[in-house]
């Protein structure tokens, strides 16, 4: 009989207080670093980045600075220098914001002459040979560290578009939990969520296969047992391992697909919210309206959790509301209204914002896939605060 084969990807894995030193372990001439446009500095990992560089014989310069959500501006406005360089590494430190800017300017420095339409088709990019990427995140959120996927604003339609292809899973990811202490308590909280909505999101999917579901698994429970001590107490302990479990979500992600929550979060966008809290806010109506979808896979996260029931959809009741009660207890609203944006406004930009969750490739790979108007309702109820019935315990 002839079955269908999968691979698994993701990026090899240096991890550990102080990993960052491995840097110095890294063969090559020329680095150019890729990083955001303050934190990095003042807390001092920049300098110890170059440090360790210099520690391998290795040149290194900062080329790009990026402060927000990167858009197509952004590269076309960073590509030149980083070309003129001639790097043969490209070491990324910072947010996800940071590693989605490098693996995109990774592409330009290996293909100068390639047109963003060109890299923007799916799964559809050249070979990468030349120049090495080592992703090195500071917050726990994207797992853009070991993932295949960059997300760049479209600055013409300021709609977010998807690079999707293996050849911009990094070279190398190093997990330094160091680096994560220094976030607020508020981007701790978010960060985590997008990492919580990628793991769940990843598992439902259609797609999803043992292997990716029992990773995600591992991070959901992460997330729910030291979230809040990372939030309240800035703990190490628990910063470590949310550290962890995004790159164990990212891991997932990448081996399946996102859903409802990612196919809708052209909001972020739209009024500015930073992504993870998009995904805070959307998770449990999107989570809910496909629960009896996928009743067996959040059980199993109930399961796992602790949470009781008497059958499967009980637990999986279960579960979402314990995921209403983490948004509570760290602070993330549940509504886009509680955000200040205006009623009119919302309304304003809904159809634009149903067509392309429509359009989206997360939401046809949903274990349930919304109607246009079930599109609409379910940014409706996102936006009052309308939780489902079910939800309300």
């Amino acid at each position: 009989m002839i079955q269908e084969t999968r691979h698994f990807h993701n990026a090899p894995l240096v991890y550990g207080w102080g990993s960052i030193a491995h840097l110095s372990q890294i063969k090559g001439q020329r680095a150019a670093i890729i990083t955001d446009d303050v934190a990095m500095q003042e807390f001092g990992y920049l300098d110890q980045i170059t440090s360790h560089l210099k520690a391998a014989d290795i040149e290194s310069r900062v080329l790009a600075q990026i402060a927000n959500e990167p858009t197509t501006n952004d590269i076309d406005g960073a590509k030149s220098a980083l070309i003129d360089f001639n790097p043969d590494w490209i070491v990324a430190l910072g947010g996800g914001s940071v590693l989605d800017s490098a693996k995109a300017l990774w592409v330009f420095c290996e293909y100068p002459r390639i047109s963003w339409e060109e890299v923007f088709q799916f799964n559809n990019l050249p070979e990468m040979h030349k120049i090495r990427l080592a992703a090195i995140p500071s917050t726990s959120g994207t797992g853009s560290e070991t993932s295949r996927v960059s997300v760049i604003i479209d600055s013409e339609t300021d709609l977010k578009r998807l690079i999707f292809s293996e050849q911009i899973i990094p070279t190398l990811a190093i997990l330094d939990p160091t680096l994560a202490q220094s976030m607020p308590p508020e981007l701790a909280a978010a960060s985590a969520f997008d990492a919580l909505s990628h793991a769940i999101e990843a598992s439902i999917a259609v797609i999803a296969s043992e292997f990716n579901a029992s990773i995600a698994n591992g991070s959901i429970r992460l997330i729910f047992k030291y979230l809040p001590a990372s939030y309240k107490e800035k703990n190490q302990h628990a910063r470590e391992q949310l550290h962890y479990a995004a790159t164990l979500a990212g891991m997932s992600i990448n081996n399946s697909t996102a859903g409802l929550a990612h196919a809708m979060d052209q909001v972020g966008p739209r009024f500015g919210i930073p992504h993870g809290v998009v995904c805070a806010v959307l998770l449990p109506y999107t989570l809910a309206f496909s629960l009896e979808a996928a009743t067996e896979r959040l059980s199993e996260f109930g399961q796992s959790l602790g949470l009781r029931g008497e059958n499967d959809k009980e637990l999986a009741i279960s579960f979402v509301r314990e995921l209403v009660k983490l948004i509570q207890l760290v602070g993330l609203p549940h509504s886009f209204k509680d955000l200040g944006i205006l009623e009119k406004d919302f309304t304003a930009q809904l159809e634009p914002l149903t067509e392309a969750a429509q359009n989206s490739g997360s939401a046809r790979l949903s274990p349930r896939i919304p109607s246009i108007e079930e599109t609409r309702g379910l940014f409706m109820q996102a936006y009052n605060g309308e939780l489902p019935e079910v939800l309300q315990a």
